[in-house]
């Protein structure tokens, strides 16, 4: 979030200075010039206590502030805007810690979609809870942007209980995901991202690491199978199939 951080502070700054120079230009033209184009001396008072009140310098710069923070940035730092509604696939392709009912012996590689919501700002970026067929909740605990523009995030999944039979669907578990913009649309906003999730042993077994793709919700249209080289012929399938569903 660097660079984004780096655009607020200065354009903030920016708004502060114009700010600055339209309370000069109102005090020395505006007020004193309000005679010729108002004949009522009530309508002069009024737009004179106004223009030199706290309260319009507040408006404009906690207005303008809003403003930088979360619409500006969209515009000027398309690169960077990751906000909105994604699909997330995820293709689980090692075992690292077994259970009783998955086994280095059984295990065999599968995928998985769920829904993904990521809110962002110039200076926050989080994954809000999202829904998926396996689990109860996932989100983001701790999430940035480096330097290269790639998303790096700590997440949480939360399990419920499909069935009195399966308790494997119980507890929860944290995960780490990285994610590398793969295809860019409009003007370079990123509309595909392709990464690794590794998850971390909790009270969740069994433990898989693998592969995982976001794209950009109107997007899929968008998305064939060279923009995602080294995902298998497998994955590409389930991702196709999907998306024509």
């Amino acid at each position: 979030m660097k660079e984004l951080k780096i655009f607020h502070s200065r354009f903030l700054r920016a708004l502060v200075v114009g700010i600055a120079i339209f309370a000069v230009f109102i005090g020395k033209d505006v007020l004193t010039s309000l005679d010729l184009y108002f004949q009522n001396e009530f309508w002069i008072n009024v737009i004179s206590k106004i223009a030199v009140s706290s309260g319009l310098y507040s408006i404009l710069y906690f207005g303008g502030e809003y403003l930088i923070k979360n619409h500006l940035w969209k515009l000027i730092k398309r690169k960077l805007n990751y906000s909105g509604k994604w699909l997330g696939i995820t293709y689980y392709t090692e075992l690292k810690i077994p259970s009783s009912k998955v086994t280095f012996k059984n295990f065999q590689k599968f995928s998985s979609t769920h829904d993904v919501v990521i809110s962002q700002n110039s200076l926050t970026i989080k994954i809000d809870g999202s829904l998926g067929n396996d689990y109860a909740g996932w989100k983001s605990i701790a999430m940035d942007i480096d330097e290269e523009g790639i998303l790096k995030f700590v997440y949480q999944v939360d399990y419920e209980e499909k069935s009195k039979d399966d308790k494997s669907l119980i507890g929860t578990s944290i995960g780490y995901e990285y994610m590398r913009p793969v295809k860019r649309g409009f003007l370079g906003i990123p509309i595909l991202l392709s990464g690794k999730f590794y998850h971390c042993a909790t009270d969740k077994k069994p433990i898989y690491s693998g592969s995982t793709i976001f794209v950009r919700q109107n997007y899929f249209d968008k998305i064939s199978e060279p923009d995602l080289p080294g995902f298998g012929k497998e994955f590409i399938e389930d991702i196709i199939q999907y998306i024509n569903e």
